[in-house]
């Protein structure tokens, strides 16, 4: 290998490949670690879209680290072509992978912390060969290429975005599905497109979502959504006068009831009010009224001149507060308003004074209800005369705590 020069250094590198904050920082790690002379060793798992750079950052880590004719290759089929080629590399770059196998991945995790393989040798019955390697490996693709978690432990992840000086936040939710079907989400292809109703996010394969049904060909299934947001990075002095937003205090406070089942009522709502209107020649957008109180119940109701409908919920659970998180503690619950909305409602809850109503945009409130895909527990929170917030709680993978989701709507009055 040929010895730096003294006026040389990482910094022109780091800029070269695009890489800022804790992608510049991971990178270093990887090659740090490679310099070691015995194992264990990470992996380098360097994920983004087409153009991106990956092959060209994986071309630069093996002129850096292991120089040879062979810059890159494919992931092996089984074990003993992963042993060979590390029996030809001192580091392992695969390129352009989409999917690992589970026994590659558990072999990789072997080789990283250096493991023995043994095979019959050729032309021979009772003699065997044994390899005996530990390697740093990287690996580039598209998408997301490992999933197990051990291989993960043992990972550095890098996901690199194009070369436009372009800063981008990236949103990755995993969640476990239960679906028929190949999909990863079942859906009835005659039912999904373009329909009548325009700009609408209806979901017509969930008209009887939560009433049941067969269960037959259900099968769990993972999801895993990334997506590349364009942000603009704004210097401190820029947002220093930027405080959180005040809203006055909720007064009903409700876990909402499968939001599947809440999207499909309220797109059978909305659908029968459009076509009401077009009867009558009359275009505003249909308001739904959405409505609760503390006694349990959630009920969601449309009004126009040609109709009134509306479904209640009941049975459902409240948050409790917390006298540690409330100001003046059992005596700040006492005086909350949701305890006071609570006794306005009566021993059964039925007063009208103990309900609280906001109206929403059905085109609106129907966007939002798509998280329902990501089975997730909803609070709602109930603002008067304001509107409303819903906290969509996402489950932390392991022992994680769970990660909170915040949704806005106000009041369409």
């Amino acid at each position: 290998m040929p010895s730096p020069g003294k006026a040389g250094g990482l910094k022109q590198l780091i800029d070269l490949l695009g890489l800022m904050g804790r992608n510049a920082i991971l990178f270093v790690v990887f090659l740090m670690n490679c310099m070691r002379p015995d194992g264990p060793y990470m992996f380098l798992l360097i994920e983004g879209e087409q153009g991106s750079g990956k092959s060209l950052m994986s071309q630069f880590i093996r002129r850096i680290v292991d120089p040879n004719t062979t810059p890159k290759s494919r992931l092996p089929k089984n074990e003993q072509e992963l042993m060979i080629l590390a029996g030809e590399n001192f580091l392992l770059i695969f390129d352009n992978a989409s999917s690992m196998r589970w026994d590659m991945s558990d072999a990789l995790c072997a080789l990283a912390t250096g493991s023995g393989y043994s095979t019959r040798k050729y032309y021979t019955d009772n003699e065997a060969r044994t390899f005996n390697y530990a390697r740093p490996v990287s690996i580039n693709g598209i998408g997301q290429v490992a999933h197990r978690p051990d291989f993960l432990e043992r990972s550095i992840q890098l996901r690199l975005t194009k070369k436009d000086n372009v800063p981008m936040l990236s949103l990755t939710i995993v969640s476990n599905t239960f679906s028929s079907g190949n999909g990863v989400v079942a859906t009835n292809p005659t039912l999904r497109g373009s329909d009548e109703y325009g700009d609408y996010d209806f979901d017509d394969d969930r008209d009887d979502a939560g009433q049941g049904g067969t269960g037959e060909g259900l099968r769990e299934r993972e999801t895993i959504i990334t997506q590349d947001v364009p942000v603009k990075v704004l210097p401190m002095q820029s947002v220093g006068h930027l405080h959180m937003p005040v809203t006055p205090p909720s007064d009903v406070n409700i876990y909402l009831p499968s939001l599947a089942q809440v999207k499909a009522i309220s797109e059978r709502f909305t659908k029968l009010a459009m076509a009401a209107q077009k009867s009558s020649n009359s275009s505003p957008s249909p308001r739904l009224e959405l409505s609760a109180n503390m006694h349990g119940s959630f009920k969601i109701s449309i009004k126009t001149d040609a109709l009134s409908i509306s479904s209640r919920w009941t049975g459902l659970a409240h948050p409790e507060l917390d006298p540690d998180t409330v100001e003046n503690g059992l005596e700040g619950i006492q005086n909350d308003p949701s305890t006071k909305k609570r006794e306005l409602g009566g021993p059964d809850g039925e007063d009208p004074a103990g309900w609280t109503a906001v109206r929403i945009d059905a085109k609106d409130w129907s966007r939002v209800l798509s998280v329902g895909r990501l089975n997730s527990r909803v609070i709602a929170t109930f603002i008067p005369d304001h509107g409303m917030v819903l906290y969509v709680y996402l489950r932390g993978e392991d022992d994680n705590e769970d990660s909170c989701l915040t949704v806005g709507l106000i009041d369409a009055l």
